[in-house]
């Protein structure tokens, strides 16, 4: 519908406050926030207190903020700050 707003990254922050496992080691499993591989994700993420993770494959638009930050393979990033 053309008259239908669209979400833009922009418009979706996401605060993930906890740690990796049970330590928050940067090797401490699981993740604050793991992403999965092959898809498009549009969002602010902020995890200031362990690792945000993107898997291979994906399309990632948005601006990515943690503690860590991984980004696997053939993975594109494109910043659309909504902070």
């Amino acid at each position: 519908d053309p008259e239908s707003p669209s979400l833009t990254a922009k418009d979706i922050r996401i605060f993930v406050t906890g740690q990796n496992g049970d330590d928050g080691s940067l090797g401490a499993t699981p993740q604050a926030a793991a992403f999965g591989g092959s898809f498009t994700l549009t969002a602010n993420i902020f995890v200031p207190n362990g690792t945000l993770s993107i898997a291979n494959d994906t399309t990632a638009s948005g601006a990515f903020l943690g503690k860590w930050v991984t980004v696997g393979k053939n993975t594109t990033v494109a910043l659309d700050s909504g902070w």
